[in-house]
């Protein structure tokens, strides 16, 4: 059973929230900008009071204010409490949101770095670094 003024609300904290530009609750998701589409997807699961999110390339494709807007949101879903895994192909993106970076090739841990110790050219080097044989 839904409760359509509890929707209504909800998605109104969510767009809010997370800047989704929409004119209605009833726009289709695809009618929306690739970073709106983003974001729905983000409040879909974040209504949910999840008590840890991975986010995988969240910023992937998307505008550079929409990239900003979804890394602000992280930051402070991780402040709330939720534990927040991120998982990115963007080293800047990595530096910027997170305390640590944990380095992983072909399915091993091969470094770990403190936000106090963050050096982009140290951990591209570990992450480039091929010290185990084929």
């Amino acid at each position: 059973h839904i409760h359509k003024k509890a929707e209504l609300a909800k998605y109104a904290a969510l767009k809010q929230d997370l800047y989704i530009k929409a004119n209605t609750p009833g726009d289709p998701v695809i009618s929306l900008s690739g970073g709106n589409q983003q974001k729905v997807i983000v409040g879909r699961w974040l209504s949910h009071s999840p008590k840890v999110c991975m986010f995988d390339d969240p910023t992937r494709g998307v505008d550079v204010g929409s990239r900003a807007e979804i890394g602000e949101y992280i930051v402070e879903l991780a402040k709330t409490g939720t534990a927040v895994i991120l998982v990115s192909s963007d080293l800047n993106e990595l530096v910027s949101l997170a305390h640590r970076i944990i380095i992983m090739r072909r399915g091993r841990l091969v470094g770990e770095v403190m936000r106090e110790e963050f050096d982009v050219r140290q951990i591209l080097s570990v992450s480039s670094s091929d010290s185990e044989s084929s």
